[in-house]
């Protein structure tokens, strides 16, 4: 069947030529056997499946199909799957092969260039860290524009040392998308430094939540590898992001019939990306979960707080009721002859009163210290308001599809909105209180 189908489509697109796409798809097989597993590119899941590879022309016609165990990865495939198509199709041969980042593999790239063929490939973001890793870098050209004119991508020639292999590279810079860069000095990570001489503090029910401050960035790499020498970088971008148009929207076509399409409107008409509504909505959900959980935390800190002055001052004020006592009964008897006996009694006066007090003090410092934790609740959800503000607003767009990129989503309102006065004073924790020396 495999070979019947090669020969039908090179006879039916008879438009030969040696550019050829190579891509995996996995097909979930629900069934009470145990089968290969592997990982399903649409869910992210592990599950028993079947493994696809799928060999297209520049023109997006699929040439040539085969089935597999789902564990099997995709560089052992390619060497087979491309002899058998070269046996099964003699007027064709695949001298350039663009694959996805699957390829990244030093044998891999070794062997198939042993047998003369031409790989072109992406980087994995582990395998680089900036310019710095690339050598030769040469200097960058405007590759893509907006309506206003504004260059948003740059391309420049480089290579890269893999192992023993040199390779050719077309380093898009993206102005759209922004990576964080390591930095020694730490950003302040609590809503407290946005404080100013007008605005109000971030405990007080009329402050909203702004954005964390982002860390320094710079425009994200993305860096085309060959393994043949490169005359135009911006010829090798085209050639490997036409794998979309003639390739993964291909495949996806397929799923059509299966209702399992996603459509991400790669052809730029405004469609619903459902997973970045869906992610969306989660981290609304949590903004939303932060700011009653900091409006319960205020409340209860508040509560805890009046309770432990409440308390504070009965203390004092038992304090000094009962040693009122001890010393009026201490100065009424001080000149008796017997005071040894009068001695005993003011020890016992001493211990009853130091047992009440204990309790009360004991109480005092519960009620101190459910502040001080409510307190340090409120500041870490007001926090993590400010952080997903920050982090969390997703948008369409970016260099390569299917990825997601930065947009705000707007005041989110006031955080807090409590009854009463806020008592804002310093942590009861960070002195020591006593009700009396």
């Amino acid at each position: 069947m495999t070979e019947l189908l090669a020969t039908w489509t090179a006879q039916l697109w008879k438009t030969p030529g040696t550019t050829y796409y190579l891509d995996g798809h996995r097909k979930a097989v629900f069934t009470d056997h145990l089968i290969p597993r592997g990982l399903i590119g649409r869910t992210g899941k592990i599950l028993g499946c079947r493994a696809l590879v799928l060999l297209h022309d520049p023109q997006g016609h699929p040439r040539f199909v085969t089935t597999g165990r789902g564990d099997n990865h995709l560089t052992q495939e390619t060497t087979s799957v491309l002899k058998c198509y070269e046996e099964m199709v003699a007027s064709e041969h695949v001298s350039t092969l663009v694959i996805d980042r699957e390829g990244m593999s030093t044998d891999f790239l070794r062997r198939l260039t042993q047998d003369g063929r031409t790989i072109i490939t992406i980087l994995r973001s582990d395998q680089y860290t900036g310019l710095a890793t690339f050598n030769t870098v040469g200097d960058f050209l405007p590759l893509q524009t907006d309506a206003q004119g504004r260059v948003i991508r740059e391309v420049a020639p480089a290579q890269f040392q893999l192992d023993d292999l040199t390779l050719q590279v077309a380093l898009i810079r993206d102005h759209r998308s922004q990576t964080t860069l390591p930095s020694a000095d730490a950003v302040p990570r609590s809503p407290g430094f946005r404080w100013s001489d007008t605005g109000p503090m971030w405990w007080e029910p009329t402050w909203q939540a702004t954005p964390t401050p982002a860390l320094a960035s710079e425009p994200r790499l993305i860096p085309i590898v060959t393994t043949a020498p490169v005359r135009d970088p911006q010829e090798l971008v085209t050639l490997y992001t036409r794998r979309w148009p003639v390739q993964e929207n291909i495949i996806k076509d397929w799923l059509l019939p299966l209702g399992l399409d996603c459509n991400h409107g790669y052809a730029k008409t405004e469609v619903l990306n459902s997973e970045v509504a869906k992610r969306r909505e989660g981290l609304q959900r949590r903004i939303e979960t932060s700011k009653q959980r900091a409006q319960n935390a205020g409340i209860r800190s508040v509560q805890a707080t009046k309770r432990a002055e409440k308390l504070k001052k009965r203390l004092k004020e038992r304090g000094d009721e009962l040693y009122r006592e001890i010393n009026a009964y201490t100065f009424a008897h001080e000149l008796d002859p017997d005071w040894y006996r009068h001695k005993a009694k003011v020890k016992e006066m001493k211990a009853t009163a130091d047992a009440e007090l204990d309790e009360l003090r004991g109480r005092y410092h519960r009620a101190d210290q459910q502040a001080n934790e409510e307190h340090d609740k409120q500041r870490r959800y007001c926090q993590q308001q400010c952080d997903l503000d920050e982090s969390g607003h997703v948008g369409e767009g970016s260099v390569f599809p299917g990825k997601l990129r930065s947009r705000h989503l707007g005041s989110l309102g006031p955080v807090l909105s409590l009854t009463g006065r806020y008592h804002s004073r310093q942590r009861l924790c960070d002195r020591e209180v006593t009700p009396f020396s």
